[in-house]
């Protein structure tokens, strides 16, 4: 027991390490591509000054050379795996300033990013089976780990249910990377997640991304039907 503790203890630690020095790298993008998503999402696009290391599922802080009312920076996933050659990040365009100048950035415009931050990550040894929960927009780290599982071609098995309004982002792509996919509305999330569990073993992880009422309600789910692994994003920007 008190080995298990320590190399806990070390675990951590190295996790805490990585995401201090995040928060002291800075690094600048261009702005090469800008795509207009359903509702009211878009997906830019960023090629990176000098290509860096960062794990699927991990955010940065982003922020724009501009005089910002408000807010002066956001925390976005990185929606894009290690796997691809440009980052990518998919947001919902508000009223507020800061979305207002990214979403009338001319292509070519510099960004700046720092980071990468955050433990919404794969296991070193990832369980044989991992199930994907988003709602809404949270849905884009788990692009990042899908993609990343594919390209990589790790040793896993994913599941994914994303529950909607009606649109549902990356939709296309996630059924060519993820074989089984679940499209759901909120009133059968519950009903599929139950079915999902049933036929899944107690070594399948569960990674959950979405608004916070999302992820408190699918908590309980996983908790009355005995889930033990689990992972949650912290849901902080997007």
């Amino acid at each position: 027991m008190k080995k298990y503790k320590f190399r806990f203890t070390i675990y951590v630690t190295l996790e805490m390490l990585k995401t201090f020095v995040g928060l002291f790298t800075i690094h600048k993008l261009h702005l090469v591509e800008k795509r207009e998503e359903g509702e009211d999402i878009t997906t830019f696009i960023f090629a990176p000054r000098r290509k860096f290391n960062y794990q699927a599922g991990q955010y940065g802080v982003w922020f724009i050379p501009r005089f910002i009312l408000g807010k002066p920076a956001r925390l976005f996933t990185i929606a894009a795996s290690p796997t691809e050659d440009t980052l990518q990040v998919s947001t919902r365009i508000r009223t507020t300033d800061f979305k207002k100048k990214l979403n009338s950035l001319p292509i070519g415009t510099a960004i700046y990013m720092i980071g990468p931050l955050g433990v919404f990550t794969l296991d070193k040894k990832p369980s044989k089976k991992v199930v994907l929960l988003a709602g809404g927009i949270g849905i884009t780290p788990m692009r990042s780990l899908a993609r990343f599982v594919h390209d990589a071609k790790v040793d896993t098995t994913l599941t994914l249910i994303y529950s909607s309004s009606g649109y549902y982002l990356y939709q296309d792509e996630l059924k060519h990377l993820i074989q089984d996919s679940h499209f759901v509305t909120r009133d059968s999330f519950a009903e599929t997640l139950e079915k999902v569990i049933k036929a899944s073993d107690d070594d399948t992880v569960y990674y959950l991304s979405g608004p916070p009422a999302f992820v408190v309600s699918t908590e309980k789910i996983l908790e009355t039907h005995g889930v033990k692994h689990s992972k949650k994003d912290g849901f902080l920007g997007y």
